[in-house]
C-alpha cells in the first residue's frame, strides 16, 4: 500500500490536480503523513515503523528529483 504511494502522486501530477509547488510547499505536511500511516500500517516495533517512514521519505525525495529532472528535460527539448 505504501509502495504505491509514488504511483499516485505522478498519477495526479499527469492530471494536473497537483503541481511540483504544492509538492515543495506542503513537504513537511507529507512528511507527518508519511509517519502516520508508518505508524498505523507496521507492526508495533519501533524499527519497523522507522524503516518504512525512511522508505517513504527516499521515495518522495526520489519522485520530487524525477520531477525536476523530467520538467527540465522536457522545457529544454521544446
Amino acid at each position: 500500500l505504501c509502495f504505491q504511494f509514488p504511483s499516485v502522486i505522478l498519477f495526479l501530477l499527469f492530471f494536473d490536480i497537483i503541481n511540483y509547488n504544492y509538492l515543495i510547499k506542503y513537504r513537511k505536511y507529507f512528511y507527518l503523513i508519511f509517519l502516520f500511516l508508518s505508524a498505523l500500517i507496521a507492526p508495533p516495533d519501533l524499527y519497523s515503523q522507522l524503516i518504512l517512514t525512511f522508505i517513504l521519505f527516499l521515495f518522495f525525495e526520489i519522485l520530487l528529483f524525477f520531477i525536476i529532472f523530467f520538467k527540465n528535460l522536457i522545457f529544454i527539448i521544446s
